[in-house]
């Protein structure tokens, strides 16, 4: 096993926008940082809806807006 460099950092995951591991640790690359997103999440912490979405606070990742074409400039 290679020495350890001194130089990682820990993961800086949003916890409501990243999978967790099987003892409830927020996953991330070991090599980047990347957080592991759930479901029209992104970022590299797992901390932004994507266009179109809302609610990250949900825990379940985010919702659509389902916005009416009618009564919106768009879709965001």
């Amino acid at each position: 096993m290679a020495p350890n460099k001194g130089d990682c950092q820990q993961c800086e995951c949003f916890p409501a926008g990243t999978f967790e591991d099987t003892v409830g640790t927020p996953k991330c690359d070991r090599l980047n940082g990347q957080c592991s997103c759930k479901p029209n999440v992104e970022g590299r912490n797992c901390d932004m809806c994507q266009e179109g979405y809302y609610n990250i606070i949900s825990g379940d990742g985010c919702h659509a807006c389902n916005c009416n074409s009618e009564g919106s400039f768009n879709h965001t």
